[in-house]
């Protein structure tokens, strides 16, 4: 019985946290999936859409930008402060709807290429019918402290996922692009 003991002491949380591994794993996977099909979703339409990452509830969705003609007050973006949002409604079909993230699994931020870094809200990210985005780097934190990335390449829609912390490189400044002084 002490054998078994030992071997159960030792074994379980190995298990346990190959098990959580895989949850993150899963989860970043998952995410980009949502990614790609909402990229090739705005191409075929010929519309924008924008995936959706509460970053505090650990929830994305996909919205879609309404009529304006239904709109009461344009330009009304959601915000953390101020959650009701007018200018956009929920996609959803028989692929993808509102999606939580599993239990111990949180964003941890998003960081676009341009330099903004949120933590905290809600952060909304374009895709438009020309196949482009923006550069973006999202951060997926499990309790256990493990971090992984998804990052968007946003000129050609290339999504990568990193087990670790990539961090995005930022833009070449023009006059670095065309060899051209300061």
């Amino acid at each position: 019985m002490v054998i078994i003991l030992t071997v159960a002491a030792i074994a379980v949380p190995r298990l346990l946290s190959w098990v959580n591994e895989g949850n993150l794993g899963a989860e970043c996977r998952r995410l980009a999936g949502t990614i790609r099909y909402v990229r090739s979703r705005a191409a075929q339409r010929h519309t924008s859409f924008f995936l959706t990452l509460d970053l505090e509830k650990g929830v994305y969705w996909i919205d879609l930008r309404r009529d304006p003609s239904q709109i009461d007050h344009p330009g009304y973006y959601v915000s953390w402060e101020d959650p009701e949002d007018k200018e956009f409604e929920a996609y959803e079909d028989d692929f993808v709807s509102r999606r939580e993230l599993r239990r111990r699994i949180g964003f941890e931020r998003v960081t676009f290429a341009e330099g903004a870094d949120e933590h905290y809200g809600t952060v909304r990210i374009e895709f438009r019918p020309d196949g482009t985005t923006e550069t973006v780097a999202i951060y997926m934190a499990a309790t256990d402290e493990r971090v992984a990335t998804v990052t968007l390449d946003g000129d050609t829609g290339r999504v990568r996922i990193y087990n670790y912390r990539e961090e995005l490189e930022p833009p070449p400044l023009l006059y670095e692009q065309y060899g051209a002084d300061e």
